[in-house]
C-alpha cells in the first residue's frame, strides 16, 4: 500500500478524534478505572506513533521532491520555498507530534495518582 499525505490525514484524523474523546474524560479516582483509562489511551499511543512516523516518511519524500536547484536560489530564500511547499505535510506531523505529548502527559499524570493511592494505601496499612 502507497503511503500518501491524504492517506495519512484520514487516519491522524480518526485518532486524533478518538484521541481527544478519551483526554475529555477526567481521570478517575478509582484505582481500577484509572488503570483502564491509562490502558485506553496508551493503545491510541502506539496508533498515533505508528501514523508519526508514516507522517514524518511523507514529510522527508516531500522534502526530496520538492528540492530547489542551488543554481537559481540563495540558501535562505531555497529554505523558505521548500518549506512553503512542504508546510501541509510539516503542519499535519507537528499535530501528530503535539497529540503524542497529550498522551503522554495523560498516561504519567494518571501514573502519579496511581503511585500516590498506592503511598496512602501503605500508609493506611501500617
Amino acid at each position: 500500500m502507497d503511503i500518501t499525505y491524504e492517506s495519512i490525514k484520514i487516519e491522524a484524523l480518526d485518532a486524533i478524534k478518538a484521541t481527544d474523546a478519551l483526554l475529555d474524560i477526567p481521570l478517575s479516582d478509582t484505582a481500577h478505572i484509572l488503570k483502564q483509562q491509562i490502558s485506553d489511551i496508551e493503545v491510541y499511543h502506539h496508533r498515533i506513533t505508528n501514523i508519526v512516523c508514516k507522517a514524518e516518511r511523507v514529510l522527508k519524500e516531500s522534502k526530496g521532491i520538492n528540492l530547489i536547484p542551488t543554481g537559481e536560489y540563495k540558501e535562505n530564500d531555497r529554505k523558505v520555498l521548500l518549506e512553503a511547499k512542504t508546510a501541509k505535510e510539516k503542519h499535519l506531523y507537528d499535530l501528530l507530534k503535539m497529540k503524542l505529548d497529550d498522551i503522554e502527559t495523560r498516561i504519567e499524570a494518571g501514573q502519579s495518582i496511581l503511585a500516590f493511592e498506592r503511598e496512602i494505601y501503605k500508609k493506611g496499612e501500617q
